[in-house]
């Protein structure tokens, strides 16, 4: 099982501000929670690669372990998820091509290699985006529903429409976040640890 630890958005930040308050209780139980083991992983942005360490605790009660996942790690993936995220937000928002994407964003890679995170990230988002809009709904807009289903049946668009939904996503979040890309970002990312992770916690503190 795996709780989200909102503590930094980035690697980066991350490794400049290493302390960590992890979580005290347990997310089903709510009884305290205990230092089990730890394990080191491997995690990649565009700028640095490093090796970090998960801490795992531990509820005696329910007698379960607890993986303790930042919010910038894509769950079993080397990529930052911050990074995936900026991707899509590029393809989708400004309208780039998934070349131009991979290109524009500054990558050290080879562009080939680029160019394929691109496509995994866009297509992996566009596969989640339904999860994600029914996160949106309940979180942030309960009206987007209807913005949604608007966009999905479309046909002038020429978008499958799990990508339509996808761009709906972001204008929805963009009107809220206006100028601050950062922190709709930061929304993007946490309403989609809303159902990637199977603890029953509330994102509407970890949004606003």
């Amino acid at each position: 099982m795996i709780i989200p630890v909102f503590h930094c958005c980035s690697l980066e930040t991350y490794l400049t501000n290493p302390e960590i308050e992890w979580p005290s209780q347990c997310p089903f139980c709510g009884k305290n929670l205990h230092k089990h083991d730890s394990y080191r992983r491997r995690v990649e942005s565009t700028t640095v690669c490093a090796r970090i360490s998960i801490q795992r605790l531990e509820c005696v009660p329910c007698n379960q372990v607890f993986s303790c996942l930042f919010e910038f790690l894509n769950p079993y993936k080397l990529l930052a998820a911050n990074v995936s995220d900026e991707y899509v937000r590029c393809f989708v928002e400004d309208q780039q091509t998934l070349r131009e994407t991979a290109w524009s964003n500054a990558d050290e890679l080879l562009p080939e290699t680029s160019l394929s995170r691109v496509q995994r990230a866009v297509a992996e988002a566009a596969e989640a985006s339904g999860q994600v809009l029914l996160e949106l709904r309940e979180q942030i807009a309960p009206d987007v529903a209807t913005i949604a289903c608007e966009a999905v049946c479309a046909p002038q668009s020429g978008k499958p429409h799990a990508l339509c939904v996808l761009t709906e996503i972001f204008v929805v979040l963009r009107r809220h976040f206006l100028l601050d890309t950062e922190k709709m970002l930061v929304a993007y990312r946490r309403l989609a640890l809303g159902f990637r992770f199977p603890t029953p916690h509330s994102l509407k503190h970890a949004l606003f």
